[in-house]
Parts: C-alpha cells; sequence; structure tokens
C-alpha cells in the first residue's frame, strides 16, 4: 500500500509544513486507489508484478514533484485534471518520458502557481505522444525557436522540386531514425504545441550558423553523391540510379519550429 504524505514530508525534509499537504494528499490517495489499488486478477503475474513496479515509481516521481511546491501554495487537487490524468496514466506509466509528464500534471493540480496555465486538455495531449516527442519537447523547451530543414532535389529541367525529406531536426541526436523525428515534429504540430515553417529561417549571429549541422550532414552528400552517379552509369545496370535521374541537385531549405503559446504553457507543466 503506497502512502503519499510519508513520501513529500520526508522529501521537503520537515513536519512542520506536514499539515499544508495532509488534505490534498488524502484526496490524491483516494483517487490514487481507485485507479490503482486492486489490480486484476486476470493479468499474468509477470505482467503485474511489471505493472506494480511502474506503479511505485510513478508514486515516487509524484511524490518527488508535490515536493516542489512551495507549502503555502498547496491546495486541494482540480479533480477535472487529477481524476482524467490518474485515470489514463495507468496505460501510459511503462516509459520514464510518459511517467514523468503525468507526475508534473497532477502536482501542477494541486499548485497555486500554476493554475492560470493549467489546462484540462493536457491530459489528453500526453495521452497521444510518444516517447520520441518527449525528447522534442524537451529540446524545444530549452530553446523555444529551433532550425529545421527540408531536404530538396531540383530537376534537371528547372521545373521544380521534389522533398527528399521534410522536418529535419538534426537537434535530436537522440533518436538515430530521422523519419521518426520528422513524424513526431508533424505530430507536435497537429497538438498545436509547435510551429513549423519553411517561409522563415533564424539567422547567423555572432559568426554561428544555426544551420551549419544541417549542411554538412551527410545526407547531403550522399544525394549529390547519387546524382553523379546517374551521369556515369547506365539506369539499366543499378535499378535504385532510376529514382535519381530526374534530378540534379539536392539542397536545404531552411526553416523554423517553435513553440506555440499552448505549447509554451504545456511545457512549462509537463516538461519543466
Amino acid at each position: 500500500m503506497i502512502e503519499f504524505l510519508p513520501l513529500v514530508t520526508g522529501a521537503i525534509g520537515g513536519a512542520a509544513s506536514a499539515g499544508m499537504f495532509k488534505g490534498p494528499i488524502k484526496t490524491l490517495e483516494d483517487l490514487w486507489y481507485i485507479n490503482y489499488g486492486y489490480p486484476s486478477s486476470e493479468k499474468a503475474a509477470k505482467l503485474r508484478k511489471l505493472q506494480e513496479a511502474n506503479v511505485k515509481k510513478y508514486a515516487d516521481n509524484i511524490a518527488e514533484e508535490i515536493s516542489k511546491i512551495k507549502p503555502d501554495k498547496v491546495h486541494e487537487p482540480s479533480l477535472n485534471i487529477m481524476g482524467p490524468a490518474l485515470e489514463a496514466s495507468k496505460y501510459y506509466i511503462g516509459t520514464e518520458e510518459m511517467r514523468s509528464m503525468f507526475s508534473k500534471l497532477l502536482a501542477s493540480s494541486m499548485n497555486e502557481e500554476k493554475d492560470l496555465v493549467l489546462h484540462n486538455y493536457f491530459v489528453e495531449i500526453i495521452k497521444q505522444l510518444s516517447p520520441v516527442d518527449a525528447i522534442n519537447l524537451d529540446i524545444m523547451n530549452k530553446v523555444t525557436t529551433a532550425p529545421i530543414a527540408e531536404i530538396r532535389v531540383s530537376s534537371i529541367n528547372g521545373s521544380g522540386y521534389q522533398v527528399a525529406h521534410t522536418n529535419f531536426f538534426p537537434a535530436n541526436s537522440k533518436t538515430p531514425n530521422t523519419n521518426v523525428v520528422s513524424a513526431s515534429l508533424d505530430n507536435l504540430q497537429r497538438l498545436g504545441i509547435v510551429s513549423i515553417s519553411y517561409d522563415k529561417s533564424i539567422t547567423t549571429r555572432n559568426g554561428i550558423n544555426p544551420y551549419d549541422d544541417i549542411e554538412k550532414n551527410p545526407i547531403l552528400e550522399m544525394l549529390n553523391l547519387s546524382f553523379e552517379k546517374t551521369k556515369e552509369i547506365s539506369t539499366s545496370q543499378i535499378s535504385w540510379i532510376k529514382k535519381y535521374q530526374d534530378f540534379d541537385k539536392a539542397y536545404i531549405q531552411k526553416g523554423i519550429v517553435e513553440l506555440t503559446q499552448f505549447g509554451r504553457n504545456f511545457c512549462s507543466i509537463c516538461i519543466s
């Protein structure tokens, strides 16, 4: 059985302010046991053991976040946040990133300083995020504005271009698959957390080119080498060369990804 009050008072290191937390913590515990107190007997023992471990980590995360609240700013949890968050989070606490976001959201529902930016839709947003989304949000929360690019290939006859790769975002070095990163940014834009534009870019300041990592990426070199090969090798000899036979140059279209105001509010609650 998990009791939050000892966890929280232990984290803040004193009993003097424990009384400030007692009422809100009791509400949290009541809702906690409605959602987590009665594990289903149909679950396999191994899965139940794993879930119990995740629940314990989750409880520790929540207690840690609650302990950061100033005692005079603690209030009864906002039930329209805490109820749906506890209900939803039981399916998402298997990864550290998801546990962290739900823990911060639950603690924020008890924090007067967060009331103005707290939004009940944040529960639904977290449910639609992946661990890669969380990584990208962590990056954006630190900078709010970041360089992004499309890798385009121009046609030989000058009639236009095709996009070889969109939302190229090397700032996320933790995710090796650039297509997954690209899809993640699409999702964050769909949710209204970020905006992406290829009509504007970040200017060079103090001799630092914000697009340097993008321009030096080996993908550009690889594509341009492929175009050179099409001039030397018959497309009948190597089938994959056909993909590039109508193009002669790869280049980047600079762009910018920014947190929206709604995205900044979300990050201030669930990421910071």
